[in-house]
This record gives C-alpha cells, sequence and structure tokens, in this order.
C-alpha cells in the first residue's frame, strides 16, 4: 500500500524558533492518527514579499500567522472571513478547495474560551483595564464589546492608535458601555487598576527575556480583589502576575488563549475536533524543558 500523502501546515513570522505551536499541533495530529505535519516558516521581513509569494505557491494546506505579519498578510490572501475582516488581522489562512487562500482569525474564539474557563465573562460589570493597543488588543476588545461591561479602559504608548482601535469597533459599542483610552504611565496605571475589577495585558512586558518587567511599577498598591489576565504564556507566570498575586488578587497566563486558538486552526483546516486536553499536555511537558 502506498503512503499517505503527508499535508503540510506550519506557522509563518518572525522570530519564531521558540513557538510552541508545532508541540500543539503535533499533539493533534498524532491524537487525530492523520498524515498531517506542522513545521515553522520564519519569514525575514525584509524578504516578506518574495517568500510569501513563494509560500502561497507550494504544497502547504494552511498556515498559522503571528508577529509581524497578521496585518501584512492580507493583501496576499484571495479571501477573508467576516472575522479577519473586522479585527484587520489574519491568524489562520486556509487553501480552499478551488485554490483560493482564505484568510481567518481565531484568536477571538481562542480569549473568549479562555475567560470563559477562568469564570469572567459575565461577571466582570464595571470596569475592564486594558494594557496595550496592539494586534492582540483587537481581539480582547472584540470579546469585551460581546459583554455588559460600564467602562473599559485602554491604556497605551501611543493614543492615535488607541483611538483608531476603538474606532474599528464603533459599531459593536454597546449602549452604557463608556470606552477610555489613556497613557501607560506609573500614575495612570496606578489609577485604573485600583478601580478596576479585571486587568488585561495585550503588551509583551514580561515575555521570555525580559520575565522580570512590569507595568506595574514597585510600589504600586494593586486591590487585593484583582483579577488580572496576562496574555503571555512564556514565562508561565510573569512578574505582573507574581505582583498580583502577592497582593491577594487572582491571575492567569495567555496558555489557555494560545490552545483554544491554535484548536479552531486545527479544526479549520482537518474538519475534526481539537483534542484540547492533549494538546495541553504536550505543551505543558515543552515548557517543563
Amino acid at each position: 500500500m502506498p503512503d499517505r500523502e503527508i499535508h503540510k501546515i506550519g506557522l509563518i513570522g518572525w522570530p519564531i524558533k521558540h513557538s510552541l505551536s508545532p508541540k500543539l499541533h503535533q499533539a493533534a495530529i498524532a491524537f487525530q492518527q492523520i498524515p498531517w505535519q506542522y513545521d515553522l516558516y520564519p519569514i525575514d521581513p525584509a524578504n516578506f514579499d518574495h517568500e510569501i509569494h513563494k509560500l502561497l505557491a507550494s504544497d502547504l494546506r494552511g498556515f498559522n500567522v503571528t508577529a509581524p505579519y497578521k496585518e501584512s498578510i492580507i493583501p496576499f490572501l484571495d479571501e477573508c472571513d467576516e472575522s479577519s475582516k473586522k479585527l484587520q488581522a489574519v491568524n489562520t489562512v486556509c487553501k480552499m478547495e478551488d485554490g483560493c487562500w482564505m484568510g481567518s482569525n481565531t484568536d477571538v474564539i481562542g480569549l473568549r474560551k479562555a475567560l470563559m474557563g477562568f469564570g469572567l465573562l459575565g461577571k466582570v460589570q464595571q470596569k475592564v483595564t486594558v494594557l496595550g493597543n496592539g494586534g492582540v488588543a483587537r481581539a480582547v476588545l472584540a470579546v469585551l464589546l460581546e459583554f455588559p461591561i460600564h467602562t473599559i479602559e485602554i491604556l497605551a504608548r501611543n493614543q492615535k492608535k488607541t483611538i483608531q482601535l476603538i474606532d474599528l469597533f464603533s459599531d459593536q459599542i454597546r449602549s452604557g458601555t463608556q470606552i477610555r483610552s489613556g497613557a501607560i504611565t506609573e500614575e495612570l496605571v496606578a489609577k485604573s487598576i485600583g478601580s478596576a475589577d479585571l486587568v488585561i495585558n495585550a503588551t509583551p512586558v514580561g515575555m521570555d527575556h525580559c520575565d522580570q518587567k512590569s507595568v506595574f511599577e514597585e510600589g504600586t498598591q494593586l486591590p487585593n480583589h484583582l483579577k488580572f489576565v496576562d496574555l503571555i504564556y512564556h514565562p508561565a507566570e510573569t512578574r505582573m502576575m507574581q505582583q498580583v498575586r502577592f497582593a491577594g488578587g487572582m491571575a492567569w497566563n495567555g496558555l489557555d488563549m494560545l490552545i483554544y486558538q491554535a484548536a479552531a486552526s486545527f479544526t479549520l483546516w482537518t474538519g475534526l475536533d481539537a483534542p484540547v486536553e492533549e494538546m495541553k499536555e504536550a505543551v505543558l511537558q515543552r515548557m517543563l524543558i
């Protein structure tokens, strides 16, 4: 019997050599016992146009997209679904039966499921503070606007970019929901989190090599009732998470969002249910190495 054709999928971005995505997807592939293979495709920004044309002309069945290409990939695709159009960002690309390339975004699905798993959605009614206004913050705002929240405050360095983010979702802002923007300064961060029920970090502060860095300055009084979600997943416990827990609050990392968005991508490519628990176990083992 001839060997079955290997269907190739993977991840593009720069840099991506430490990505956990291969572990997640290979665990799902092994569980479903299908002839698929997930690889990394690092693309230097200096060669992006040339390399993406080569990739789209290859035998790939699909791929994930991470920084810095979630927006720049869009002009190279044939079509985008409603979610990625709304966010103006793509994290999953599928080759359709007719050979066309379709862009999707599973970050919203991943974040929504993660926050539901933490028991946060539907319970936070008064104020949510979002740190950052980049691509991940778009998914955060999309999810938050699905629920009745009195105030959403976005703190970031570039105020013009924050206004653009808010304008992007202007048609989804509920009656009674107020969205404010502010600079990510020591004073404003302390003031905002002091009255927040939930804080979501959508910045890279605390990631990998800067795991001892924090948006919360030393001496900042963190409320003991604070609930904090750091969308960073490596390290598993960031400095900010430590600070919140030391003050008596509750903190979660971004691993669940990573797993759920990957599971949604896997289903888009294969049409099969993703084994979430097996994927989580595989990535937890990898993080312990």
